[in-house]
């Protein structure tokens, strides 16, 4: 797992975080993360994106080129994850890029209890989930470490399905 901060200064309150040292299977670098995702080679089976700065989402990841490159760095069965963050306004249209750059591939959830949203974009075209089987997984996942997972699976499956019933009566029109 490779982790990108541009502020050394989050990366220098690591510790506090008990984020574990550097090692062979994590990796912390001190740079753009959209500089980075131009220059990594492709195949990467999951990018999550939690990029904020003063003014919200940090611009150079706010656009269509930044899709466009996480896209195609994604393996096959690839997802890009987005904490999203404030007012739904102030991220419509990175949604909208989204939407356009996976081929409508996209789920959004919201967050319980703090007004986040976080977007799924998936780059297998007919991304099809085994739905009883994440069920069952995430219940697993809930005894051992005490977070509810199957709510979670639960509203990203009722997301998914309202984001194909609602993509299937557009194309109807």
């Amino acid at each position: 797992m490779t982790a990108v901060e541009l502020d050394p200064d989050v990366i220098a309150w690591r510790d506090a975080f008990m984020l574990p040292p550097d090692g062979p299977r994590l990796e912390v670098l001190q740079a753009d993360g959209a500089e980075y995702l131009q220059n990594v080679e492709k195949g990467i089976d999951a990018l999550l994106v939690d990029a904020f700065d003063k003014t919200g989402f940090a611009p150079s990841l706010a656009n269509r080129e930044f899709f466009e490159a996480a896209f195609a760095k994604l393996s096959g069965n690839g997802v890009l994850v987005i904490n999203l963050a404030g007012e739904k306004e102030s991220y419509a249209g990175l949604i909208g890029e989204a939407m356009h750059v996976f081929d409508d591939q996209v789920i959004v959830i919201s967050v319980p209890d703090d007004g986040n949203h976080v977007l799924y974009a998936f780059k297998e075209h007919y991304f099809d989930p085994r739905w009883r089987w994440l069920h069952s997984f995430a219940k697993e996942l809930r005894a051992n470490y005490g977070l509810d997972f199957p709510a979670f699976v639960q509203k990203m499956e009722r997301s998914s399905k309202l984001g194909l019933a609602r993509r299937e009566a557009f194309r109807r029109r």
